[in-house]
């Protein structure tokens, strides 16, 4: 009940949200701060609970027949994994809601807000793919209506809407069919129509078929990452809102889950047989998205191409196929969400500031607002992956892990964190040293842009300096629930590689 209570608080604090607007207008973000501290609390006491129980396939499971002549369940499940990453969207949310206290219409942005929140943390409990495409589709209107209703300067402002749900709509309807097709090609075999995904798992597909498949949940997880070619949408939603950059940190954790929880488990030997092909593209997201970041002056196009750089990490990561490369993946995930998102957070700042986004025409601001430029030194160091930060943390594991695949991957994703380097420190260049000629009067950061930008500080400092509580719990959940068993797979066992965990086969990238 305890997983249905989250989902439901959110959904009812969007309705009272927005209802409360005409009782005063600071309601509606007080609603949401409330009722997202209250799923927040839920979510760490569970994953409390679970870091101290032995992991089966989950630790917390809630079931009710939704459909029942269609097979369809209310299924919805959370292991370590899971909640580590409900538990990590609710907190970029609580920093999402802070920003919002000078948007308009405070009532429309927290209902959509919220249902937003609603849909990826239902997301990250479905274990029913009719339910967990349920969710899908909830995340992505009221995404739709913040890009749509809240744009900020610059930018291809009016297709940027369409421009997300045209790939998020149509990636989304293929993988509609992919399910529906798996769904009808396991009852025929079992007698047994379901959308289980403990169901699906088992269904004995030719190899031409899963890998057909597989590709149909496969663009779908790759757009929301996304990964080079399908990353249009990101730098247009970074340019068209204020808070779409914390909104896209969120989105991008449920492409790289998607693949985790649903791809690789369902389709085990086309995973395997495609990991070339997925390596080839994350090393040229990598490089590709790192060298436009630097180029680019506009700071919120730096943001959105770094952003993308860093899923090429991810991508790598997920098709290395081993414990220690997984393990990175989550912390990348985590990492860059909060580095990215306090990039993000200073462009607006500086905005706010200079009135432009325009890195070419800053300079000197070390000199005028000296606690500004602290924090957009320290976040620049955060991305370049300085050791004792949490970006090194994944970044190094990533790569420990993928170098027992494939030297040549290794080395050409190692090239990415010199790009990295050099469009981290043009940003301080630009930004924070030099001649200063701007306006005499510019105030440095206000006591709530403080206290937020502490808080991510703070995540960043102490996820590189101690990393052993979210390793150890995505082990135990890598280990039971998303590694497939050697057994269920004769064709692609392996030797144990770490830990005693299982693995898949080493795919052939050299």
């Amino acid at each position: 009940m305890i997983l249905s209570a989250i989902i439901l608080i959110l959904i009812a604090g969007a309705v009272l949200s927005a209802l409360s607007v005409r009782i005063h207008n600071r309601m509606p973000q007080l609603i949401s701060w409330l009722c997202q501290l209250i799923s927040l609390g839920l979510a760490s006491w569970l994953l409390f609970s679970a870091n101290n129980q032995t992991f089966s396939q989950s630790v917390f499971d809630y079931h009710i027949a939704w459909i029942p002549v269609a097979g369809v369940n209310l299924h919805l499940s959370a292991d370590g994994l899971s909640l580590l990453l409900i538990v990590f969207t609710l907190f970029l949310g609580i920093i999402g809601s802070s920003l919002s206290n000078n948007l308009p219409q405070q009532g429309f942005f927290q209902f959509n807000f919220l249902l937003l929140l609603a849909g990826i943390t239902g997301i990250f409990m479905a274990a029913d793919l009719l339910l967990f495409f349920f969710f899908w589709e909830m995340m992505l209107v009221p995404m739709y209506f913040l890009m749509a209703k809240y744009q900020s300067i610059g930018g291809d402002n009016e297709n940027t809407p369409f421009k997300f749900l045209f790939y998020t709509q149509v990636s989304g309807l293929i993988m509609l069919l992919g399910i529906l097709t798996l769904y009808f090609i396991h009852g025929r075999q079992s007698g047994i129509y379901s959308f289980e995904l403990a169901d699906l798992k088992h269904t004995v597909l030719p190899l031409p078929v899963s890998l057909l498949l597989m590709l149909s949940f496969l663009l779908a997880f790759l757009v929301k990452l996304p990964v080079i070619p399908f990353q249009g949408w990101m730098p247009a939603a970074f340019n068209a809102s204020p808070l779409a950059v914390v909104l896209t940190g969120i989105l991008v954790k449920t492409g790289a889950y998607g693949i985790l929880r649903f791809a690789i488990p369902l389709f085990p030997e086309a995973s395997v047989l495609f990991a070339p092909t997925a390596m080839a593209l994350g090393v040229v997201t990598i490089l590709y998205a790192g060298f436009i970041a630097y180029s680019a002056n506009d700071i919120r196009r730096i943001a959105a191409y770094s952003s993308i750089s860093h899923t090429g990490f991810i991508l790598i990561g997920i098709y290395a196929f081993n414990l220690i490369s997984w393990q990175g993946v989550i912390y990348q995930m985590l990492a860059s969400a909060v580095g990215v998102g306090a990039l993000a957070i200073l462009a607006e700042s500086l905005f706010k500031r200079t009135q432009t986004y325009d890195i070419t025409q800053m300079g000197g601001l070390w000199s005028k607002v000296p606690v500004f430029s602290g924090m957009g030194l320290f976040v620049s160091l955060a991305l370049l992956g300085l050791p004792g930060l949490a970006n090194f943390v994944a970044e190094f594991l990533i790569l420990a892990g993928t170098f027992q695949q494939s030297i040549l991957v290794t080395v050409l994703a190692s090239l990415g964190i010199v790009v990295a380097a050099a469009y981290s420190l043009r940003i301080v260049q630009k930004i924070y040293v030099g001649e200063y000629q701007g306006p005499d009067l510019l105030p440095d950061f206000t006591l709530r842009e403080k206290i937020i930008m502490g808080i991510l500080v703070i995540v960043l400092v102490v996820g590189g300096l101690y990393s052993r509580p979210i390793t150890q719990a995505t082990e135990k959940v890598l280990d039971q629930t998303l590694i497939l068993q050697t057994e269920d797979q004769p064709a692609h066992q392996l030797p144990d590689n770490a830990a005693s965990v299982k693995l898949f086969s080493n795919p052939q990238i050299d």
